[in-house]
């Protein structure tokens, strides 16, 4: 699709709501978006909501123009993967908890050195167990959206 961001490529690590939402918008205006699927993915675990033919209407309304990639991320090979795909995006996606990709593997800190043209668009899922903090965190991300 064309847009404003055309040839901008980003490799998507999200996986809640917010996340997803918000990088479909990147793909809306443009820009080629890479989802990175963990593997053993099927229908019910994409999310839930309605399922239209045994397909998950949630997991593509809000993933709707990305291309998938399933990959194991605990596994070296997998890190080799990413460690490749990271020099030929733009910006990095993920709504893990904090420090989750870092405990995946090196991949993400190779990233972070060896592409300081790109950008890591971390959007925690939670940082803490206090659920008010984590509400919090979301409205702040939704308002930084819409002020932006």
């Amino acid at each position: 699709m064309s847009g404003p961001l055309e040839g901008v490529k980003v490799l998507d690590f999200t996986w809640a709501l917010a996340g997803p939402y918000g990088v479909m918008v990147l793909a809306d205006l443009g820009a080629e978006v890479w989802k990175i699927e963990t593997v053993g993915q099927n229908e019910k675990r994409r999310g839930m909501g309605r399922y239209v033919h045994d397909v998950s209407t949630y997991f593509f309304s809000v993933n709707r123009g990305k291309k998938s990639v399933m990959l194991d991320l605990k596994a070296p090979e997998a890190q080799e993967i990413i460690y490749k795909l990271v020099p030929q995006v733009d910006v990095v996606t993920e709504n893990f908890s904090p420090g989750a990709m870092d405990r995946l593997g090196s991949a993400t800190r190779r990233f972070r050195s060896s592409t300081p043209d790109s950008s890591t668009l971390p959007h925690p899922a939670s940082a803490t167990p206090d659920h008010t903090a984590h509400a919090a965190r979301w409205t702040r991300s939704f308002r930084a959206w819409a002020e932006s």
